[in-house]
C-alpha cells in the first residue's frame, strides 16, 4: 500500500501534469508497483524537492537528498560576492543551481562525467531560466583539469560510497552506479579533486564537500596532505556531512 506522504505526492504531480482524476486509479496502482520494486518516488513522479525549489530528476541522476542542503547552506554563507565556482560531479545541477537561484550575484562552470547527467541538469537550468549564469563541461574530475579559468569556490557531491558496499544499499539499486562508487576506501575523488582542481582555486579559495557520516578524519588527513585546513560541519541528523578546505597561510618567522 502507498503511504500518505506517496500518495499525496503523486496526486500531486499528476495534478501539475494536468492528469485527470479518472486516470488517478490506474497510475496509483502502476506506481505503487513501482515502488514495491524499490524505484524512487522521485523517478516515478520526475521531481525531488531540494532546498527551496523542485528539481526534474530521472534514473540519469542521483535523487537529490536533504543532507545535501547542509553543503547549499554553507556555501550560500560562504561565497565571495559576484564569485564565479565549480560545481564537480554536478548530477542534477541541483547545487550549482540552488546557489545560482538564491544568490543573484554567482556564475557557476559545472562538471560531470555523464553526458546524460548533463542533459538532466540543463533541463533543470531552463526550467529555472538560469542558463546565462552557468556552463557545462563532460569532465573527468579523477584525471587533471582542462579548464583554464580559476574559480573563487569549488563544490561538490562525489560519488563516496566504498565500491564493495554499495551492494549493502538496495534502496540505492536504480540510481546510477558511477555516481555512487568512490573507489575501494570511498575516496578517491576527495584525492583526486583536491590534487587536481586546487590549481584553479583563487589565491583565497576554498573546496566544500559533501562527505560520508564516518570520512571525517580520512578527509582532515587528504587536506592537511595537500596544504589545506579542513573544517567538519554535521547534519541535522549529527552526523558529520560538509567538509570546508582552505589553503593554510604561511607563517614566517622573525628574520
Amino acid at each position: 500500500m502507498l503511504e500518505g506522504y506517496e500518495e499525496r505526492e503523486l496526486i500531486s504531480s499528476f495534478r501539475r501534469k494536468g492528469i485527470s482524476k479518472n486516470e488517478y486509479a490506474a497510475l496509483l496502482e502502476a506506481a505503487e508497483k513501482e515502488l514495491e520494486r524499490g524505484r524512487p518516488l522521485a523517478y516515478i513522479t520526475g521531481e525531488q524537492p531540494f532546498y527551496n525549489l523542485a528539481f526534474y530528476v530521472d534514473e540519469r541522476v542521483l535523487v537529490p537528498r536533504p543532507d545535501t542542503e547542509r553543503v547549499v547552506e554553507k556555501a550560500l554563507a560562504l561565497a565571495p560576492p559576484g564569485s564565479f565556482f565549480a560545481d564537480l560531479c554536478t548530477g542534477s545541477g541541483c547545487i550549482a543551481l540552488t546557489l545560482l537561484y538564491n544568490r543573484r550575484d554567482l556564475t557557476a562552470a559545472a562538471f560531470d562525467i555523464s553526458a546524460d547527467s548533463l542533459e538532466v541538469a540543463r533541463r533543470n537550468t531552463e526550467r529555472l531560466g538560469l542558463s546565462d549564469r552557468i556552463e557545462y563541461h563532460v569532465e573527468d574530475v579523477l584525471k587533471p583539469a582542462s579548464f583554464r579559468r580559476s574559480f573563487d569556490f569549488i563544490i561538490s557531491n562525489p560519488p563516496y560510497i566504498k565500491t564493495g558496499s554499495i551492494s549493502d544499499y538496495p534502496s540505492l539499486s536504480f540510481e546510477p552506479h558511477s555516481a555512487l562508487d568512490g573507489g575501494r576506501d570511498g575516496l578517491d575523488f576527495y584525492r583526486a579533486i583536491v590534487e587536481n582542481w586546487s590549481c584553479l582555486l583563487s589565491p583565497d579559495g576554498f573546496f566544500l564537500f559533501e562527505i560520508g557520516y564516518d570520512q571525517a578524519a580520512d578527509i582532515i588527513k587528504i587536506a592537511g596532505n595537500a596544504g589545506f585546513s579542513c573544517g567538519i560541519f554535521r547534519d541535522y541528523g549529527g552526523n558529520d556531512r560538509v567538509a570546508l578546505l582552505k589553503k593554510k597561510q604561511v607563517q614566517f618567522g622573525a628574520l
